[in-house]
């Protein structure tokens, strides 16, 4: 049997005001008509401790706290809670050495301790497993604690888990073993692994009666050769993704190349035209250098300034238009002939 629990005062938070309820001696059962509030009163009890289960009646749930003050094993514990809180947590005082905990009712990481798991180890009650069943404070609640009427009439009249209530029986009584239990976990596995095992031979006896199964050696043969094809197309894959990573390298590469000729092109090209245009200016000029040139050697024919008839040839160093004597006449004739070819 586990550690004594005995419960003390009550105490409950409606509004503002604080309410008080101490107790002497142990109740064993509660007894009253149905709707008395029998329910509620188990409710209010253990509510404290962190159940998750309790339905939650709604003078429990409008209650702002709950703090519940009890003795185990002569150590005394104080246990408060908020009902209206979804996140609810648990504060549990250690009222001789002044110590306290705040733990969450539901956990939300994996090995966090809630409190109800913290108050089932403190009264002693084993976390005992069998199969998918686990035994915590909630079903021994439900089960061996505090027996509702619902629970009653819904888990010993025709309901409920029996595999649950004999473990919680058990626990309570003192007949589980933890040892018993982990051999039974691995017969219990161990049975089912034979089935598997059991079921996959028939289902393979079938197929070979059938003649649905090849030969092991031909099968065996299919799959060396298969591992080698595998092998095979595994180097062939590596081969070609190296292949790949080099190409993807070289074409990096290129694009770089090609951007690099791009931007001489580009510089180039405004060279050529800047040089284009150049030699375009420097064609003309020539080209009119050459008609002065053309001009001078060859000069048209010179008309009267008054009446427009062509002059007559007169001798070297006189005026064609009035025949006096020009010395300069050549002399400028040849300077501007020497400019003009110069100037070609």
């Amino acid at each position: 049997m586990g550690p004594s629990f005995v419960i003390e005062k009550l105490e409950f938070q409606r509004g503002e005001v604080w309410q008080v309820r101490y107790f002497k001696g142990l109740v064993t059962f509660l007894v009253g008509h149905s709707g008395a509030g029998k329910s509620t009163a188990l409710e209010a009890l253990l509510y404290p401790l962190g159940l998750t289960t309790a339905t939650i009646m709604p003078e429990v749930a409008a209650c702002a706290q709950i703090r519940l003050t009890f003795r185990v094993a002569g150590t005394r514990w104080q246990a408060t809670r908020s009902p209206a809180n979804a996140k609810a947590r648990v504060s549990l005082k250690n009222l001789d050495d002044d110590t306290e905990h705040s733990l969450p009712v539901k956990s939300t990481k994996a090995g966090e301790v809630t409190a109800g798991a913290f108050v089932q180890d403190l009264l002693g009650l084993p976390r005992a497993a069998r199969g998918t069943t686990r035994l915590e404070l909630d079903t021994y609640y439900n089960t061996v604690l505090a027996l509702r009427q619902h629970t009653i009439a819904f888990a010993f009249l025709g309901g409920g888990k029996d595999e649950e209530r004999i473990l919680a029986l058990e626990a309570i009584l003192g007949l589980w073993n933890p040892d018993l239990a982990g051999l039974e976990k691995n017969a219990a596995e161990t049975t089912s692994r034979f089935t598997k095992a059991k079921a996959e031979l028939a289902s393979y006896k079938k197929l070979r009666d059938r003649g649905s199964v090849a030969d092991p050696d031909r099968l065996r043969s299919d799959l060396e050769q298969k591992q080698r094809e595998h092998t095979a197309a595994a180097e062939a894959w590596q081969r070609a993704d190296a292949a790949l990573k080099a190409a993807i390298g070289e074409h990096g590469r290129l694009v770089a190349l090609h951007k690099e000729a791009d931007a001489d092109r580009r510089k180039v090209g405004k060279k050529a035209t800047a040089a284009h245009e150049k030699l375009h200016g420097t064609t003309a000029e020539h080209a009119q250098a050459e008609g002065a040139l053309g001009e001078l050697l060859e000069p048209p024919t010179e008309g009267c300034s008054r009446c427009g008839q062509a002059l007559p040839e007169r001798e070297p160093g006189r005026c064609r238009q009035c025949g006096q004597l020009c010395p300069d006449a050549a002399d400028q004739r040849e300077r501007k002939i020497a400019a003009a070819r110069e100037e070609e």
